[in-house]
């Protein structure tokens, strides 16, 4: 559905993560666990805070996102569209 939900293994806190209008697609987290990167069918992707659950930043993309990848430091982001478009951001 429009909800990610991320449970920690170690210390057993859950977070959910909700803002997007529509079914999520994809989603990546970066290596050191801080930051959460989402894209869904509401031509949304979106870039969390692991800690807080809140969205740090928010890319419209031009169709349907059926894919999001995340450098390992989080620093780099790239989108994939259902039309073959692909958004990369900073």
């Amino acid at each position: 559905d429009n909800r990610i939900q991320h449970i920690n293994l170690l210390n057993g806190r859950r977070l959910l993560f909700q803002g997007h209008f529509e079914v999520v697609n994809s989603i990546d987290m970066s290596a050191n666990g801080c930051y959460v990167l989402s894209g869904g069918n509401d031509y949304r992707v979106m870039l969390w805070n692991a800690d807080t659950g809140l969205p740090i930043v928010i890319w419209q993309h031009p169709s349907r996102v059926i894919l999001v990848a995340l450098e390992p430091s989080g620093k780099l982001a790239f989108s994939a569209g259902i039309k073959g478009d692909a958004l990369s951001g900073t």
